[in-house]
């Protein structure tokens, strides 16, 4: 009878009958077998580093240990049994470690019985801050386990567990030039078996023109040098498909050294291969834009440092931010702020040069990376800003979501490279300094980093660091500017705030509160500034001439917007028990008409507790006009730009009038700001404006000097 030989290599087994005088060969054969019996993946997990299930893409939902929607959102732990929880993340553990793990094995119980997975996690990229996640493909390899037991018991199992597997044999004889194939063959290379006899001829037609050549030599050296090989290589059909097969091949020899016959394995292992190319895809590019993502982008841009230094030619990086981003998702929800971004996607694809990357970091933020544009920096300049314009010119076209019609724009900011002396990260974050630079300029436009830039963002830092200790070491003081009515009476003073720094001397606020709202110091600074305020509304109820002043406090948009904004200010109140009616609260435009709704619900409880509200450099966003009656208002107070041409513009002049004449119908006050000569004093009392404050009746003074005015 035939003589067997039972072998395993990763569940991969294979005919060597009749081959006693082969049985040395083909020992040495059977290492280098790798083919799992079943290498097509079943199910596919996203994890945090404490192996909860983040979400779960399942080919046959029936090998899930429990229904999808039970498994987000808990652990592996919670949900596995403790030995198989434990090789999980054993495996979650090594993939942080080097990127990948790949080998584990676990067993569960199932209700169709004991099923086999293994596993392959990569580490997938991160975003910003956040925990690490890793994507993990757990084929069912049960299959496999079963025929490697099979196998064990009996020789007969071997051509099923190959035609399970996939693979292929074939056998040639070099002496009679005789080619045999197992049915297997036939049908990866999908050739009928009725129409061609299995010949080289044949066998080498099936692959991939790119590879023949490879294979040849590989099969060609292994003759030569009286050892195996392994290669992978492609097929190729005539309509254009493609597969990926493993083949591997050992050589029998006589006792002279000549070869007698070739004996190998193909394997089918396009499943495989595009599993793999699943993995990767979630590890380097963004699911929702299909972007390469930040890990993707570092990646490229490391390759481009080292071509520009190759080639001494410079490159660009555009980091680009989308203008209100984050209103479009309040307002109508997450699924079109998703939209957004895929339009978003394709558009800037669509006006860079095939050889640039276009990635997205996370959130609205996208990058540019453009290599290779000049070997002159003008040049270079030129073109990645006629680049960075006609981005910005696309993503700024309306767009249509679901029918609904958004109009959103972009702050693009960029900077060159050339070489790798600098870094990549430094070289994005001098890109996205240059990208807060266009938003500050009115958002909607390009900017380019220069040195200045970072030197200005260095003093902004020193600064932030001098004014968190500002407070502690009494260098914030309150100065106070006269208001009058018509009659040129005081009726009360609006505090402005100044910070006498040991160094820098006086510091007025439009230098420093921008830097402050930008960070939970404006917090800190607003309640100092309203605690001062109220301890001064409380020495002035002492003195005759004062204790009738009314006193206006500056509120910013982030101290409004706490939750308890209110009751801060009741509890300042009762601790200084002054009369509410003296104490003026100035809004702005802006922090109240960004959120209509909640704004007027804070005011009525301010109006409750009997203070004054004031609303700043009123008139900037006409929009507000229509609002007008919706607003719990005392008073609005007429912006600089309107008192400052009221006098030399009649269409200011008119406007101005309309003003006071829809707050009278309202019942609200108007106070003009920033009056500096008489003629806009009288043109304002023309238009029947009641009170005013500017330079013309004096500027802000301490409270010392102040009072010494009014007395």
């Amino acid at each position: 009878g035939s003589n067997y030989e039972v072998t395993h290599y990763v569940g991969t087994m294979r005919d060597i009958t009749d081959r006693i005088v082969a049985e040395k060969a083909i020992q040495k054969l059977n290492a280098d077998l790798d083919a799992p019996l079943c290498a097509i993946p079943d199910l596919l997990f996203e994890l945090d580093q404490d192996g909860k299930y983040l979400n779960i893409w399942a080919h046959d939902p029936e090998l899930l240990a429990a229904q999808k929607e039970s498994l987000l959102g808990h652990s592996v732990s919670e949900m596995l049994p403790p030995e198989a929880a434990a090789i999980v993340m054993s495996a979650l553990q090594e993939a942080a470690a080097q990127g990948y793990s790949h080998g584990q094995v676990i067993r569960l119980d199932l209700p169709q019985g004991e099923i086999w997975f293994e596993l392959s996690t990569s580490l997938k990229a991160l975003q910003g801050d956040f925990d690490k996640h890793f994507i993990m493909l757990s084929r069912d390899i049960t299959v496999r386990k079963q025929a490697e037991n099979a196998l064990r018991e009996s020789e007969a199992r071997l051509a099923t567990a190959q035609r399970i597997a996939h693979i292929g044999n074939w056998e040639l004889d070099l002496v009679n030039n005789n080619l045999l194939w197992s049915e297997e063959i036939y049908r990866i290379f999908e050739i009928d078996p009725n129409e061609f006899a299995a010949s080289s001829e044949v066998f080498l037609a099936a692959i991939h023109p790119d590879d023949r050549e490879a294979v040849n030599r590989a099969y060609l050296g292994s003759l030569a040098n009286r050892s195996p090989y392994v290669i992978e290589h492609r097929l190729l059909f005539p309509d254009g498909r493609i597969k990926h097969v493993h083949e591997s091949c050992e050589n029998v020899f006589d006792q002279n050294g000549k070869a007698l016959r070739s004996i190998g394995t193909v394997q089918d292992i396009t499943a495989r291969k595009r599993a793999e190319e699943a993995i990767r895809h979630l590890a380097f590019y963004d699911s929702l834009t299909k972007l390469p993502n930040r890990r993707m982008l570092l990646f490229s841009f490391e390759k481009a440092l080292t071509a520009s230094a190759r080639h001494n030619s410079f490159g660009a990086v555009l980091f680009i931010d989308l203008d209100r981003f984050k209103l479009l998702n309040d307002t109508l929800g997450h699924d079109y702020g998703d939209l957004l971004l895929i339009e978003v996607a394709v558009r800037a694809k669509a006006c860079v040069r095939e050889v640039d990357t276009v990635a997205r970091l996370g959130g609205d933020e996208f990058v540019v990376l453009m290599e290779n544009i000049s070997d002159d920096q003008n040049e270079a300049s030129l073109k990645a800003g006629l680049v960075a314009e006609k981005i910005r010119e696309s993503l700024a076209r309306p767009y249509d979501l679901n029918g609904h019609e958004h109009h959103s724009s972009p702050s693009i900011g960029a900077t060159l490279f050339r070489g790798n002396e600098v870094a990549v990260d430094e070289l994005i974050h001098q890109a996205d300094m240059a990208m807060y630079q266009a938003k500050d300029s009115g958002r909607n436009a390009v900017r380019f980093f220069d040195p200045v830039m970072q030197d200005n963002v260095a003093t902004r830092a020193a600064l932030v660091g001098d004014l968190s200790s500002a407070i502690a070491h009494q260098q914030l003081h309150l100065h106070y500017q006269l208001q009058v009515d018509n009659d040129n009476h005081p009726v009360g003073a609006e505090a402005l705030l100044r910070w006498i720094h040991p160094q820098r001397g006086i510091v007025m606020p439009e230098h420093f509160l921008p830097i402050a709202e930008e960070s939970t110091l404006a917090l800190d600074v607003g309640d100092w500034v309203l605690e001062a305020a109220c301890r001064q509304l409380a020495l002035w109820s002492e003195n005759e001439k004062m204790c009738n002043l009314a006193l206006t406090v500056n509120v910013s948009a982030k101290q409004f917007a706490t939750p308890d904004f209110v009751s801060n200010v009741a509890a300042t109140l009762q601790a200084h028990q002054i009369n509410p009616a003296r104490l003026k609260l100035e809004l702005t435009e802006g922090m109240v008409l960004d959120n209509l709704h909640s704004a007027v619900g804070k005011m009525h409880d301010l109006k409750a507790l009997g203070i004054l509200l004031s609303m700043g450099d009123f008139g900037i966003r006409y929009s507000s006009l229509s609002n007008l009656k919706l607003l719990p208002l005392d008073q609005l107070k007429l912006g600089r730009s309107f008192v400052r041409d009221v006098a030399s513009d009649g269409t200011v002049a008119l406007l101005v009038q309309s003003i006071i004449d829809m707050s009278s119908r309202c019942r609200i006050a108007v106070i003009a700001e920033g009056v500096e000569d008489e003629a806009q004093l009288a043109l304002l009392k023309d238009h029947d404006c009641v009170t005013y404050q500017g330079f013309l009746f004096g500027k802000a003074l301490s409270s010392e000097n102040f009072e010494q005015l009014l007395s």
